[in-house]
């Protein structure tokens, strides 16, 4: 059995069935985070009243309101994807799961829910004690919950106002830099006053408070909103200096220290120092050049260790006080640290998340076995508490909105797992060269391509395509295409718009070619297209070339179809669900690319299966002069050029480089260039010729009851053959005899309707009908 049907037939369906339950447990838990009142959420849920005393049984929490804010934020798509705590991991939801989250989390709610965090922030800062957020837990302007903030005013800008983001920044800046400047030091992350009860309490050097620090220095980083403020742009300097003179070492020393600790008996090995730590040090450096010996390494460990504890409880507290009292991270922190790592490490190419999906898979398992469940009032609830409190029927939702972060995140994971694994199972072609670290879509890859005269076809189809397939994923309500027929000569440049497509948009490259389908062998190659079309279904984010593979979807009435053997004719009903059901799944940009549109079945063709159909021609008058004013450097003058081009009609792109570069790169005359040039000219005819679409304006017969009939059916390149003689009456090209034989027979075929080709486009259709009179070809 190949691999790619063994592994659809067993760790797939184990896969899928691990994502299913995930959104079924998380569509029951979004009803927890809705618990709330325009004050906030509670510090825990248990069955001890109706929901206003539950409510009132706490007040207003600024950690626990962020922490779960976030969360909210990040289901109504208010996260950039450029989080530093959910770092390039979009949630995507079916429709059932999406139904459920509108009813319980809504805008609405969500917008009171902000109005009343800004009110308490400004609040605060009457108060003059210089601070923002005063948590009871962690103290005023702590790093945890500023981290969290940080990332909801980024979104909410305005709405935070001018005052309040203001002293945020500069409450922020002075936070990291003092942590950034001493992160030795026990107080420089976290500084704690005395609780509610008047105990004292003391933060000790531990990593947690310091990466959330880290977090916050991400985020200001990240978004123009807090980097072109005036106050990080005159900190920045100093904040760098002390990244790399005393943040990076102590990182550095962090992980080591943990790394030996890791092989001897009671010793001092903590989890979260390792894991926190490798982190921080991603996350502060930009090359991710962290050595990748020393991450295997802590991988393994985690492996190890976690055979005497699923869920890595961390051991280390980061807040102490002289009765005992002790709070330490939750393994729920270490989980999301770990995901983080591997999203920001995918960008180099280092799939940890694959290569240790084992740890991951435990991890959730003993997640999902230790669900929480309450009853207030009449109603149920379910969601997780603290693995450091025993007490039975409790609902932290703090702790909920963490580990609802963390099965989002994993189910999305999950999906990448799938994708990652069936695509190189496949052995499929694919190409990441396209996917750049920290990027998301650039549109400037399209616009600069366009500025030097890539104008394919006459439709303008380039413009057409940054529309529909760019500029509408630009923003989260656009209406984006997902499919498109590309059609035209051999060498116009299908391809290459499939590859700058991918480029612009930052995504992955795949290609399918008909040697694909037969790798086993005509007789399996519907059970090859099945698996072939399973794999795609699963990729999101990809452009995905099928290149001519015509011989697979032929019309169904023609000749070339019925000619072929009985496995190929088998295929073409076939690739018609195959082809709908990709479309239909939305997650990928499907692009068919054929030299022969008129032999494609005309249901492949139909919307909800191909989005639009462009005719990729070559250059035009204009574009050649354009491109060899760009190959030749200036070594030939405008007169010259014109010439030039008027000698290239039908020239591809490729065929117009080779030729300019190759005449440019002696250091010659203008005058022995050009000659040079004309003389490789003559000898160099274009490929492309009018008179190979001879054949191609045959009428196809049929044999029936011994009589020989035309097929009524047949259907002809009229566009892309009028195209070609439209550059050539463009550029005043001799037009000869058998080419004057070739276009009279074309314009006798019954169903030729110069206006059904060219209707709106009136330059070329004046041209051709002023030519078709001229030359008296129209059918008398």
């Amino acid at each position: 059995m190949d691999s790619i049907e063994q592994y659809f037939q067993e760790e797939y369906i184990l896969e899928k069935n691990r994502i299913k339950e995930i959104e079924d447990l998380i569509k029951d838990v979004l009803k927890t985070l809705s618990f709330c009142d325009e004050h906030g959420w509670p510090y825990e849920l248990d069955d001890s009243g109706d929901k206003k005393n539950v409510l009132l049984k706490d007040g207003y929490s600024y950690s626990t309101s962020s922490m779960i804010l976030f969360v909210v934020s990040k289901f109504l798509n208010k996260i950039d994807e450029k989080s530093s705590i959910i770092p390039n991991i979009k949630w995507e939801y079916n429709k059932e799961f999406k139904k459920e989250l509108d009813k319980v989390i809504t805008t609405e709610n969500y917008n009171k829910d902000i109005d009343y965090l800004i009110s308490s922030c400004s609040k605060e800062l009457e108060k003059e004690t210089n601070y923002i957020v005063n948590s009871g837990t962690f103290g005023p302007n702590d790093p945890l919950t500023l981290s969290w903030l940080a990332e909801i005013i980024a979104k909410e800008d305005i709405k935070f106002g001018v005052a309040v983001k203001e002293k945020f920044i500069e409450i922020a800046i002075n936070n990291i830099i003092k942590a950034f400047k001493d992160p030795h030091d026990e107080k420089s992350a976290l500084e704690l006053k005395p609780d509610k009860g008047g105990k004292s309490r003391r933060s000790s050097n531990h990593i947690f408070p310091l990466l959330r620090i880290i977090h916050l220095y991400k985020t200001l980083k990240n978004h123009q909103c807090f980097s072109e403020n005036d106050t990080f742009k005159s900190n920045i300097k100093d904040i760098n200096g002390y990244i790399h003179s005393k943040l990076f070492e102590n990182l550095q020393n962090r992980i080591y220290q943990q790394i030996s600790y890791s092989v001897l008996q009671n010793s001092l090995f903590d989890t979260a120092e390792l894991v926190l730590s490798i982190e921080g040090l991603i996350l502060i450096d930009d090359k991710r050049s962290v050595d990748e010996n020393l991450l295997t390494k802590s991988f393994e460990i985690l492996k190890n260790n976690q055979k005497n504890n699923l869920y890595w409880r961390p051991l280390k507290p980061f807040v102490t006080s002289p009765q005992g009292d002790i709070l330490l991270p939750l393994s729920i922190e270490i989980a999301n640290s770990l995901l983080r790592i591997c999203k920001h490490l995918e960008i180099k190419k280092k799939y940890y998340f694959h290569d240790f999906f084992e740890i991951f898979e435990n991890y959730t398992k003993w997640l999902l076995s230790n669900v929480s469940q309450c009853k207030i009032g009449d109603d149920e609830y379910r969601g997780w508490r603290s693995e450091h409190v025993q007490k039975q029927n409790v609902i932290h939702p703090w702790e909920t909105s963490q580990v609802v972060t963390y099965l989002m995140n994993y189910k999305s994971m999950i999906q990448d797992h799938i994708a990652y694994k069936s695509l190189k199972k496949s052995g499929l072609s694919y190409d990441d060269k396209y996917i750049k670290e920290g990027q998301g879509i650039n549109v400037s890859i399209w616009d600069k391509s366009w500025d030097v005269g890539f104008d394919f076809g006459f439709q303008n189809c380039y413009k057409d395509i940054q529309e529909k397939f760019i500029n509408e994923r630009t923003n989260n309500d656009g209406d984006p295409q997902f499919s498109m027929l590309l059609y035209g000569p051999p060498g116009t440049g299908k391809s290459s718009i499939a590859e700058q497509l991918a480029d612009t948009l930052n995504w992955r490259f795949i290609t399918i070619t008909p040697s694909d389908f037969i790798k086993h062998g005509e007789a399996d190659i519907e059970g090859r297209a099945k698996s072939i079309f399973k794999t795609l279904e699963e990729q999101k984010d990809c452009v995905i070339l099928f290149d001519e593979i015509d011989r697979l979807i032929l019309d169904r009435d023609s000749n070339y179809y019925f000619n072929q053997g009985d496995f190929y004719q088998f295929m073409t009903p076939s690739m018609l669900v195959k082809i709908k059901d990709l479309r239909t799944k939305e997650r990928s940009i499907f692009i068919i690319a054929t030299n022969y549109e008129e032999r494609i079945d005309s249901a492949i063709k139909r919307s909800g299966r191909i989005d639009e159909k462009y005719l990729v021609n070559t250059l035009t008058h204009s574009q050649r002069i354009a491109k060899i004013k760009l190959f030749s450097g200036d070594k030939i003058k405008l007169k010259n050029i014109e010439k030039i081009a008027k000698e290239t009609v039908l020239y591809t792109f490729t065929e117009l480089k080779t030729l300019i570069k190759s005449g440019c790169k002696n250091n010659g005359t203008e005058s022995t260039i050009v000659k040079e040039l004309i003389k490789a000219i003559d000898s160099q005819e274009a490929t492309i010729k009018l008179l190979n679409y001879k054949r191609r304006f045959q009428i196809e017969k049929e044999i029936s009851g011994g009589i020989e009939k035309s097929i009524e059916s047949s259907i002809f390149p009229y566009r892309e053959f009028l195209g070609l003689l439209f550059l050539k009456l463009e550029s005043q090209e001799v037009i000869d005899e058998e080419e004057e034989k070739l276009i009279k027979r074309v314009l006798n075929l019954p169903d030729f309707n110069l206006q059904k080709n060219f209707g709106n486009e009136y330059k070329i259709s004046g041209e051709l009908d002023k030519y078709f009179k001229k030359n008296q070809a129209y059918p008398k």
